[in-house]
């Protein structure tokens, strides 16, 4: 196996705060100032939202379930929010619609070096913030510096580099180890290009001092082909940027409207919606199926979001989830075929935590059903990329043979948990019970597991929480057992070693370095990894996961829009979810 140095990333291990709340929203829809609708002034040299001329035709209305709504590019992480920044900010590279294998130029052209350490990048010159001003490399490297001292997700995927200004238009970016991934992680709305003169004027600095993010909610300070005008609590109103230099948006104002799966439909059978993101399958089949709906269409795409359990490892916490023995009952105990047969739509079992599509996923079994796609191709594998983490000796191990995951064999259930001593005891199964994945009802998913659980004598009581509860508790490490999901923030397997011991998804469960050297030399040795190497490197560490972790993987769903008779084509990514300059 190739392998480089390892780094000492005391950030990844430190920061075990925020990571997953950026990867899945499941707060509800705040405004920073109250419920009241928000409007913003007429363009300024503080690159304020301009007031444009009334559109010749009604909005496009887009609805969704709002997350945390957090209008400021470099503190956003989760699907409303990259929705918008991506409407309103541009990002050094791309993807095109629905493709995850190359990052591509945005606004600039990029070269990365061989060996993966430095990246050459080069703006577009036509390219303009909504205040008329020149895109330039101060403002790129004040908006990756500005990430950078904010801490949080952002700064944990970035990692460690250094930004040289070469002119006003050519910079570099340097790591000390090597980053393929670099220019994919580039692509992430959260890495909007900021207009720096119009932040600062506004408080933005680097580090903690940083005052700007309050002013960023109700204003745009981007070069992307949309701006802000208004938002309240249950909507976000953009409309075309004056100065926008790319293909003319087909929609001269959208409305982003927080609705729930429910009220989407009515909406868009109403026609008082034209695009709708948050269908189950049984939903998206109704709409297929009902003759009245014909200028209606569905669209299924195959998404990188994973379904998955905790266990909590502390005995502190709950000494049930911390036995492994116990653990090992659930595992055997739930049956992820039957979950992904349960909920249709071409949901697929979960074979790890990598989802298919993404470099290192575990093979499915023959037997699984394979994912569909109403319209459109599904998602093809990612790119090699390779970040740093945590250095521990790195000996060369081998995978145990696995555990199998939610392969349903209630016998080896009961035995473990007879191993265990385990005499039904009631345990709390937590889930967001606001926060749909990719569509599906969470308490559906909750319940049957408690079901199934329950048939190996396993006492499950699904409890339903709003979501900023929950995931406070989950965040302070303090919750026994519960239900999530997790979508990646770029296309690269590195994202999923945040649930290795003692890194920030790990610590969650109470899973401290050193307190499995299995997962933690596998965990270095797939970081570590290069090239061909990548994919059996990450596999073992699934593997390896799979058997002893206290995350048990259920589902990747696939993810179910519907469009209405206005939109004749929407443009989606796994990360940004719809992009709506391009849709049409």
């Amino acid at each position: 196996m190739r392998r480089r140095p390892s780094v000492l990333a005391a950030a990844a291990v430190a920061a075990s705060v925020v990571v997953l709340a950026a990867c899945t929203e499941t707060a509800p829809a705040t405004t920073p100032a109250g419920s009241t609708a928000v409007e913003t002034g007429t363009p300024g040299p503080s690159g304020t939202s301009p007031t444009a001329p009334a559109p010749t035709q009604r909005p496009l209305v887009v609805e969704t379930v709002f997350g945390h709504v957090d209008l400021d590019p470099t503190q956003q992480f989760g699907r409303t929010n990259a929705i918008v920044a991506k409407a309103l900010y541009q990002t050094l590279t791309t993807f095109p619609a629905g493709d995850q294998t190359q990052p591509e130029p945005g606004l600039a052209q990029y070269t990365i070096s061989p060996e993966g350490r430095w990246l050459t990048l080069r703006l577009r010159a036509d390219a303009k913030f909504s205040d008329g001003t020149a895109v330039t490399t101060d403002d790129v490297i004040f908006t990756l510096n500005r990430a950078l001292g904010l801490g949080g997700g952002p700064a944990t995927i970035l990692g460690n580099i250094r930004m040289t200004k070469v002119d006003e238009r050519t910079m570099t970016i340097t790591s000390p180890d090597s980053n393929f991934a670099l220019p994919a992680i580039l692509a992430n709305p959260a890495f909007g290009i900021l207009n720096s003169s119009a932040v600062k004027a506004q408080g933005g600095t680097i580090g903690p001092g940083d005052l700007a993010s309050p002013w960023l909610q109700t204003h745009s300070a981007g070069s992307g082909p949309y701006v802000l005008v208004s938002r309240t609590s249950h909507s976000i109103t953009l409309k075309t940027n004056p100065h926008w230099t790319g293909p003319t948006p087909a929609h001269p104002e959208v409305v982003l409207r927080d609705a729930s799966p429910g009220q989407q439909v009515d909406d868009l059978e109403a026609g008082r919606a034209d695009v709708v993101l948050d269908l189950s399958p049984l939903q998206s089949q109704a709409i297929q199926l009902d003759p009245g709906d014909r200028r209606l269409a569905v669209v299924t795409r195959r998404s990188s979001t994973v379904a998955y359990l905790v266990l909590n490892t502390s005995a502190k916490v709950n000494r049930w989830t911390a036995d492994p023995d116990f653990a090992e009952a659930v595992r055997r105990g739930v049956d992820s075929g039957a979950l992904a047969q349960l909920v249709g739509g071409g949901t697929i079992p979960a074979t790890g935590l990598i989802p298919q599509g993404i470099v290192g996923a575990l093979k499915p079994a023959t037997s699984n059903p394979a994912p569909t796609a109403t319209v459109g191709p599904a998602s093809p594998p990612a790119t090699p990329s390779a970040s740093p983490s945590v250095t521990l000796p790195a000996p060369t191990v081998t995978a145990p043979t696995p555990v199998p995951t939610g392969d349903g064999d209630p016998a080896a259930a009961r035995a473990a948990l007879k191993r265990a001593g385990y005499k039904g005891q009631p345990l709390t199964l937590v889930y967001a019970e606001d926060q749909p994945i990719q569509g599906l009802p969470p308490q559906l998913l909750a319940e049957t597991i408690a079901r199934q659980l329950g048939a190996v004598g396993i006492t499950v009581r699904p409890k339903g929480l709003p979501a900023a509860e929950a995931r406070a508790d989950y965040q302070k490490g303090t919750q026994a057992f519960a239900l999530w999901s997790f979508t990646p923030d770029y296309p690269g397997p590195e994202n999923y070693l945040l649930f290795a011991p003692g890194h920030p998804l790990g610590l969650r469960a109470g899973w401290t370095l050193r307190t499995n050297p299995l997962v933690d030399g596998l965990t270095v040795e797939a970081l570590d990894s290069l090239g061909d190497d990548r994919e059996a490197a990450y596999g073992a560490w699934q593997r390896a996961m799979n058997s002893t972790g206290p995350f048990i993987p259920l589902i990747q769903p696939s993810s179910h829009f519907a469009q209405g008779a206005r939109v004749t084509s929407l443009s989606t990514h796994p990360i940004w979810t719809v992009d709506l300059a391009e849709t049409r």
